[in-house]
């Protein structure tokens, strides 16, 4: 078919996040940069339809990695891109997936305030739409920062609703 490159290219896209997030999982944080950093290289990942929002994922697992390998500096620089990227685009989800990570690499810093307002423009932006699958990660997020900050009615209130939306 004409259009098998481009379907190609996103069935390498999504298999390269999924691999990175494999590798994450895993503890193979290197391997992980690889994966999402082939995403955002348009070298070796073309454009193709909804490729933005492909990147913005590959981003967000970059930032992840970033945290975990404990490089705070270059997490914090990749979710300040992620979340100027998010905010232009017309996605809830992910703007409130953005707004959940920066509110992870604030605490990744020990700016307990900054990362509970980004929380609550994550929870803000929950209160208008239904996204489960963001909505489950962003409660889990602020649960564990609630709890973290002594607020244990509401880290529960926070807790239940992750769960609620994971079953």
């Amino acid at each position: 078919r004409s259009d098998a490159e481009q379907h190609s290219a996103w069935i390498r896209t999504v298999s390269r996040i999924s691999s990175g997030y494999t590798e994450l999982n895993q503890g193979n944080v290197v391997e992980a940069l690889r994966c999402f950093s082939q995403v955002r290289d348009p070298r070796i990942t073309s454009n193709f339809i909804l490729h933005w929002r492909w990147r913005l994922h590959a981003q967000l697992g970059m930032t992840e990695a970033r945290l975990q390998a404990g490089e705070i500096g270059d997490a914090h620089r990749e979710a300040d891109d992620v979340l100027a990227t998010a905010l232009t685009a017309a996605d809830p989800a992910m703007r409130s997936l953005a707004w959940e990570m920066k509110s992870r690499v604030a605490r990744a810093e020990n700016d307990f305030d900054g990362a509970r307002i980004c929380i609550d423009r994550a929870l803000a932006i929950l209160d208008r739409f239904d996204f489960p699958v963001a909505a489950w990660q962003v409660n889990r997020t602020a649960w564990d920062l609630y709890a973290h900050l002594g607020d244990r009615e509401r880290a529960n209130g926070h807790h239940a609703r992750a769960k609620e939306l994971i079953l």
